[in-house]
């Protein structure tokens, strides 16, 4: 009864947004303004999450690449799942869910500032073979964990040492 109390409270811990506590605190001084283009499927949970999160940052969000000095440019983005069926009878299925994002740093002039770069992140799931594969519950919640996970990747992309010497290198 002891081990099930402890895994409960460390899976309650483990949901509490702790991740968060790594989020970067500071970006280049010149993104004090960003357009965002999401050129792979515009206004998606993706979008709205680094909007929220940069804003929560204390940077200001434009309409036109034009009127900020950097523009995020997701060129593409995909969620990916695999299925394994486990056991003698087949009665557990192991489901991964991947999420990649391809994106670009861009200036006002539409110019890199940097290259393409792939982001990827993945969450594992069980699920019995009663349960209906791709379990219309669990699959959208394992896509927000990955759209959280992934906006995190980004913002510590933006926050990057060398990130940050491309943004400013830019501007001199």
């Amino acid at each position: 009864m002891n081990r099930i109390l402890l895994l409960m409270i460390c899976l309650l811990l483990s949901s509490c947004g702790f991740h968060f506590r790594d989020s970067p605190t500071t970006v280049s001084p010149e993104l004090k303004s960003i357009y965002i283009q999401d050129e792979a499927d515009a206004r998606t949970g993706l979008y709205f999450s680094l909007r929220q999160n940069l804003q929560a940052l204390g940077i200001t969000l434009v309409d036109k690449p034009t009127k900020a000095p950097v523009s995020l440019v997701i060129l593409d983005d995909g969620f990916g799942q695999s299925i394994t069926a486990m056991g003698t009878a087949q009665q557990i299925n192991s489901q991964i869910l991947t999420y990649t994002v391809t994106l670009v740093l861009r200036d006002a002039n539409g110019k890199n500032i940097t290259q393409p770069v792939t982001l990827n992140t993945a969450s594992h799931a069980w699920q019995n073979s009663n349960q209906i594969l791709g379990d219309t519950t669990a699959l959208p919640d394992l896509r927000k964990k990955l759209t959280t996970d992934m906006t995190q990747k980004i913002l510590a992309y933006l926050s990057a040492t060398d990130t940050q010497k491309a943004i400013h290198a830019t501007h001199i």
